[in-house]
């Protein structure tokens, strides 16, 4: 691992190897472009070890659908696992970039290490399993009222990057603000119009500006858009 002076990072944060393989490319691009640190954190979600040690409890493949018998044991030995496949792919990924970075593994609820972790100017990125999809693309969800520019540009640099659609999504009074790589700006006036508009669509990320103050349960987000999704430590 390298080191050096604190400064802003990109958190990559996931409970599974599956979810944070699916964002580390990502957050490797986005860190070069901030020119920040990477952090891995894998998160031994502790709402799954407690159902894990309930009398006949199961999990399903995301591949196959089948599902097996699993133990509290057997759930803490895959977070053992994937954890040392986590940090592996994050070192190899880093350092080809020439990024710094560091790893942790810590047990807990996800938002509450995530948020614990992160500082001021932090860029999180919660690594979420993807389907396999043809196109997709990028939304970017102003839920500010004015937006950050700087963090909507990098959200459409990426989209452009990619060569996929980026929209974004703000509150019904800014929504004709057009976006700067695209006119496909949509209004939404409550979460559940967001959520429902997420679930409908085919998403390689999200990207979510919020303020400091807002109480917005970024975890709902993941759950409908089933993608990873980023956002800026305002506080």
């Amino acid at each position: 691992m390298t080191t050096s002076r604190r400064q802003n990072r990109v958190i990559i944060s996931a409970t599974c190897f599956a979810d944070a393989d699916a964002a580390i490319a990502m957050a490797t691009n986005l860190a070069q472009k901030v020119k920040g640190d990477l952090l891995g954190l894998l998160v031994e979600e502790e709402s799954i070890l407690r159902h894990a040690d309930l009398p006949f409890s199961k999990v399903v493949a995301f591949q196959s659908g089948t599902p097996r018998q699993v133990t509290a044991k057997a759930m803490a030995a895959a977070f053992r696992s994937d954890a040392r496949i986590f940090k592996t792919n994050l070192a190899k990924m880093a350092m080809d970039a020439s990024l710094n970075w560091s790893f942790e593994s810590r047990r807990g609820q996800m938002m509450s290490l995530v948020h614990a972790a992160a500082s001021k100017g932090d860029l999180i990125l919660l690594g979420h399993q993807q389907a396999p999809v043809l196109n997709g693309e990028i939304v970017y969800l102003n839920l500010t009222g004015d937006g950050e520019g700087n963090f909507e540009e990098l959200a459409s640099q990426i989209a452009v990057e990619m060569e996929i659609p980026f929209q974004v999504i703000s509150p019904a009074e800014t929504g004709d603000r057009q976006s700067p790589e695209t006119d496909r700006a949509i209004t939404a006036r409550h979460l559940d119009q967001v959520l429902e508009f997420l679930r409908s669509k085919s998403l390689k990320a999200v990207f979510v500006a919020l303020r400091p103050e807002q109480d917005l349960d970024i975890h709902k987000i993941l759950e409908a858009a089933r993608c990873p999704v980023v956002y800026l430590v305002q506080e």
